[in-house]
């Protein structure tokens, strides 16, 4: 009875966020963080490409997808790159309204990383690619040894990846593998560039990389698998473990603890000085960088399991039964 209470007391008060619009899209799941672009935002779902109004959610325009599955997209400058499961990879230069498609091998999980002039992705069959942004061309292919779930990283001209099968890689710019790094387990969050080092999750344990020789400078372990790469905030690292949030300084020390009502699936993201999480039940936190105490609280009604977008003056949130919705911030 008296845990009860305290669940009462915790969480009820500080449900200060108002809602400003929701957006129903057709009951479709949205797996990732939505983008902004002008005054648009910009989602995808397993079958469909949407771009909505950020005043008011109505929607702008609507591409469906037939015969494949999108898992999440990645954005830069109006270009929106969607790989999809069965090997297709589509380019929409949406300022100019061009779209470029072509079919790859293998299937594509992870969110690609996109730049001015290049896209780099990895697939199912441990392939990375890199390929010009312009027009869809493949500059080159190098083969890792095992699936490639998650983004890659640039740092100082170098690419970093990691495969499921826990083998972390630095490559050229022109693909060569120039070191790597076996954990002998399977899994892998990240990689993610952090206080000129890299980082990445295997399972419950935190490697922070040399990159320069891809050999661990030290790492730590939590309570319960991690299932989203760690972020880096100035000095600090978030990394969610099941239901935790852990804030670690520069030297892996553990400052603060947050404990969600469920657990933490989507990658926590910050925004000057405010931590937002979301829990796999939709619960939507707004934490204090400094102390790790809860600001703000709001319940979507249903689980999520993608990043809020954090706008100058309001919150967007998707969900898995396909509403978004905007909060004041």
């Amino acid at each position: 009875m008296r845990k009860v209470l305290l669940l009462v007391i915790l969480f009820l008060p500080v449900q200060a966020f108002s809602l400003l619009w929701k957006t129903q899209l057709n009951s479709h799941p949205v797996y990732c963080r939505p983008r902004a672009w002008e005054d648009k935002i910009i989602l995808v779902t397993l079958s469909h490409f949407y771009i909505l109004n950020q005043k008011d959610g109505k929607l702008v325009w609507e591409y469906q997808f037939r015969g494949t599955e999108l898992m999440g997209f990645g954005f830069r400058d109006g270009l929106v790159v969607i790989p999809t499961l069965q090997g297709f990879l589509h380019l929409f230069d949406i300022t100019r309204g061009r779209n470029v498609s072509l079919k790859l091998k293998g299937e594509f999980f992870s969110t690609p990383l996109v730049s001015a002039s290049y896209i780099i992705l990895g697939n199912t069959s441990g392939e990375l690619y890199r390929i010009d942004a312009r027009n869809g061309r493949v500059m080159w292919k190098s083969s890792l040894k095992g699936p490639i779930y998650t983004p890659p990283v640039v740092f100082k001209g170098n690419i970093f990846a990691g495969d499921i099968r826990g083998h972390f890689y630095k490559l050229s710019r022109e693909g060569k593998i120039l070191c790597t790094f076996s954990t002998h387990r399977p899994g892998m969050e990240g990689p993610v560039v952090w206080q000129n080092r890299i980082a990445f999750v295997n399972r419950r344990t935190l490697y922070v990389i040399n990159p320069e020789n891809c050999l661990p400078l030290w790492t730590v372990k939590f309570p319960n698998p991690v299932v989203s790469p760690p972020v880096p905030y100035q000095d600090r690292l978030l990394v969610c473990s099941g239901r935790q949030a852990f804030l670690l300084g520069a030297n892996g020390k553990i400052l603060w603890v947050f404990r969600a009502r469920s657990r933490i699936v989507a990658t926590p993201y910050f925004e000057g000085e405010e931590i937002y999480l979301v829990d796999s039940d939709g619960n939507l936190y707004r934490l204090d960088p400094e102390t790790g105490k809860l600001r703000d609280f709001y319940f979507l009604k249903a689980p999520s399991y993608c990043s809020p977008l954090v706008l100058k003056d309001k919150i967007v949130l998707a969900d898995m039964k396909g509403e978004v919705v905007a909060l004041s911030k």
